[in-house]
C-alpha cells in the first residue's frame, strides 16, 4: 500500500479514536465545581484581572485566593457565554478529544524513540490513547483536569523530542507547555515528574548533559510566570499537606478513597494500568533501553501512587499507561498487521463514538428538560435558585454542600458553603459539616449572616439532621421543591410577605408531595448512613453524598 494511503488510514483512526474519547463528555454538567469556575471566569471576563480574594463564600469572604484555574475558567465562561450548556457540554467534548490527540501524538514520538518506523508509528499510535477510555469513563467530568492533560501530553511529546534528538525548538515548547500548565490548574507539578522522568538519564551523557541541567532547571522556574508569582509556585505544595487524611472530613468525600481500595470498576482499571506500566518497564528493560525504562517506571510509580492515594488522579496513570503501550506495541506488530489492526480500530472506534452520543443522549446538554427543571435537574436545584433570585431581594442563603457555588454563580452574590477545598481549606469543610450535625450551631450561624433561607438535599445522608430540623421547626417553613431539593425559608420573612406565594416561592402543586419529599429523604438517607458489612461503601458516592474539588 502507498505511502499516502497508508498516512490516511493512521489519520482516519487517530481522529476516530479521539471521537471516541470527545464522546464520552457526552454527559449531563452535573459537577458543582463547574458553577465555581464559572464565577471565576465571570470574573475575568468582567475585570479584566484574576480573583485574589474569595468574594464566593461569606464565611471566607475577603480571605486570599489563588486561583490557578483562570486559564480553565476563561476559556469555559466563554463556551457557557457562546453557547449556554451545549456550548459548554461541547467545550467539554473537545477537550477530551485534544486529550486523545495529543496522547497519540506523545506516543509516537515515544515509538519513534524505540526505533520504529514513521509510517508504523502513525498507525501503532492511536492505540496508546485507548487508555484515556476507561478513565473517562469512569470520571466524564468538565474540569481543568481535562485541560491539564492535554497540555501534559504535548509536554510529554516535546520532552521525548528533546531526549530523542536534542531538538533546542522542543525544549523551548516544553517550557512555554509548562508555563501554560501553572495557569490551568496546579498540577503543573506532575510536569516536573515528565521532566525528571525524561532528562535524567541524560545527566549520563557528557554531551546531553549541559543541555539537560539547562532545560531542567527553566522547567523548575517556568510556573513562576503565573499571576501569584511564588505563592501559586508554592500552591500545590500547600493543598497536598491540607490534604493529609487525617481529618475525619475526608472520610466524607468519595473522591479522596484511594483507588485501589474501592470494590468497583475503579479499582480494576487501577490494577490493569499498573499492570500494563509494569510490562512496559519489564519490555524496555528486556531490550536493553534502559533510558525508556527509567522513564517508564518513574512516571509510571508517580502516576500509580497519586492514584492509590486519591482515585481522582486515576486519569494521570491512563497517561502514565498510555506511555507504558509504547514498548509492547513496538515488538508485537509489524507493518502489515498494523495497518490491518488500526483500520479495524479505526472503524471500531468511530462506531462506538457515533454510539456514545447517538440519538439517546443528543440532549445530555439542554438548559431545560422536559420536566421543566433546569440545567442537570437531577444535581443542581436551579428552579430554586431562581425564585430566591427574584424574592430573596439581595440575601444570601445556607447552601447543601457542592450547591454553594451553583448558587454564587445564579444568584451572582455570595453563598454561606461551598466545596472548594482550595479556598476554604479543610477547617472550612468540617465547619461545614458541624453546621449539619449541630442544629444550635447552625441557627446561630444563621442568625450570625441574617440567613432567610436553606437550600437542602433531600438524598444525601450528610443533611439528615438538619433536614429533620428544618422539616420539624416552627422556625421554618417548606417553601420550594426543586426535583430533589428542597427550599426553606424563614416563617417570620415568609410571614411578612403577603405576597409570599405569589413571589414563586409558595407555587407548590400540593403541600403533601413536598412532605412526602422530606419524608422519604429522611428514610433513604437514614438507610445510608446504617452500619455496612464493608467499610468502603460507606463513603459517599458521587450524586448521593458529599464531593470536594479535585484540588490539583
Amino acid at each position: 500500500m502507498p505511502a499516502s494511503q497508508t498516512r490516511w488510514i493512521a489519520l482516519t483512526t487517530t481522529l476516530a479514536v479521539a471521537a471516541w474519547c470527545g464522546a464520552l463528555l457526552c454527559v449531563p454538567l452535573h459537577d458543582g465545581d463547574l458553577w465555581f469556575h464559572l464565577s471565576g471566569g465571570r470574573m475575568l471576563w468582567e475585570r479584566g484581572d484574576v480573583p485574589r480574594v474569595d468574594e464566593l463564600t461569606l464565611v471566607r469572604a475577603g480571605a486570599p485566593w489563588i486561583d490557578l484555574h483562570w486559564g480553565f475558567q476563561i476559556l469555559a465562561y466563554g463556551a457557557w457565554s457562546a453557547g449556554g450548556a451545549k456550548g459548554l457540554g461541547l467545550f467539554g467534548c473537545a477537550l477530551a478529544a485534544a486529550v486523545a490527540l495529543a496522547t497519540s501524538g506523545a506516543a509516537r514520538e515515544l515509538l519513534r524513540w524505540h526505533g520504529v518506523e514513521e509510517d508504523r508509528s502513525r498507525l501503532l499510535a492511536p492505540f496508546a490513547a485507548l487508555t484515556w477510555v476507561p478513565a473517562f469513563a469512569l470520571r466524564p467530568l468538565l474540569r481543568p483536569e481535562l485541560l491539564s492533560f492535554a497540555l501534559l501530553a504535548l509536554l510529554l511529546a516535546t520532552l521525548v523530542r528533546f531526549a530523542r534528538a536534542g531538538s533546542g525548538r522542543a525544549g523551548s515548547a516544553a517550557v512555554a507547555l509548562l508555563v501554560a500548565l501553572a495557569n490551568v490548574q496546579g498540577l503543573f507539578v506532575l510536569g516536573w515528574l515528565l521532566a525528571a522522568a525524561l532528562l535524567a538519564p541524560l545527566l549520563l551523557d557528557r554531551e546531553r548533559r549541559r543541555g539537560a541541567l539547562l532545560l531542567g532547571a527553566l522547567l523548575l522556574a517556568a510556573p513562576l510566570a503565573n499571576p501569584y508569582g511564588v505563592s501559586g509556585w508554592l500552591f500545590p505544595w500547600e493543598l497536598w499537606t491540607r490534604i493529609d487524611g487525617s481529618a475525619a472530613v475526608f472520610s466524607r468525600i468519595a473522591e479522596f478513597t484511594p483507588a485501589l481500595l474501592r470494590n468497583d470498576a475503579t479499582a480494576w482499571t487501577f490494577g490493569a494500568f499498573a499492570a500494563l506500566i509494569a510490562a512496559g518497564c519489564s519490555l524496555a528493560l528486556g531490550t536493553r533501553r534502559f533510558a525508556q525504562a527509567f522513564a517508564l517506571g518513574l512516571l509510571g510509580a508517580g502516576a500509580l501512587f497519586l492514584a492509590y492515594q486519591a482515585r481522582r488522579n486515576l486519569s494521570f496513570v491512563a497517561l502514565a499507561a498510555a506511555a507504558a503501550l509504547v514498548p509492547l506495541l513496538a515488538v508485537a506488530l509489524h507493518r502489515r498487521v498494523a495497518l490491518a489492526a488500526g483500520t479495524l480500530l479505526g472503524v471500531l472506534a468511530l462506531v462506538l463514538a457515533i454510539d456514545a452520543a447517538g440519538p439517546a443522549r443528543a440532549h445530555a446538554f439542554r438548559v431545560v428538560s422536559p420536566s421543566g427543571l433546569g440545567l442537570a435537574p437531577d444535581h443542581f436545584p436551579l428552579v430554586g435558585l431562581e425564585r430566591w433570585k427574584r424574592a430573596g431581594e439581595g440575601e444570601a442563603l445556607f447552601c447543601d454542600l457542592n450547591v454553594g457555588a451553583c448558587a454564587s454563580f445564579v444568584l451572582e452574590r455570595p453563598a454561606l458553603v461551598d466545596a472548594r477545598l482550595e479556598v476554604l481549606g479543610r477547617s472550612g469543610l468540617e465547619t461545614y459539616f458541624e453546621l449539619l450535625a449541630d442544629v444550635g450551631f447552625f441557627e446561630r450561624t444563621c442568625e450570625h449572616y441574617a440567613l432567610r433561607a436553606a437550600l437542602i438535599d433531600l438524598r444525601a445522608a450528610h443533611t439528615r439532621v438538619l433536614l429533620a430540623h428544618l422539616a420539624s421547626s416552627s422556625a421554618w417553613r417548606a417553601a420550594a421543591l426543586d426535583g430533589p431539593w428542597a427550599l426553606f425559608v424563614r416563617a417570620s420573612w415568609a410571614e411578612a410577605r403577603p405576597h409570599f406565594e405569589g413571589q414563586g416561592l409558595g407555587d407548590l402543586a400540593a403541600r403533601r408531595r413536598l412532605e412526602r419529599a422530606i419524608e422519604g429523604g429522611v428514610k433513604a438517607t437514614a438507610r445510608e448512613s446504617a452500619p455496612r458489612t464493608e467499610p468502603v461503601e460507606a463513603v459517599p458516592r458521587a450524586g448521593t453524598g458529599a464531593r470536594s474539588s479535585a484540588p490539583l
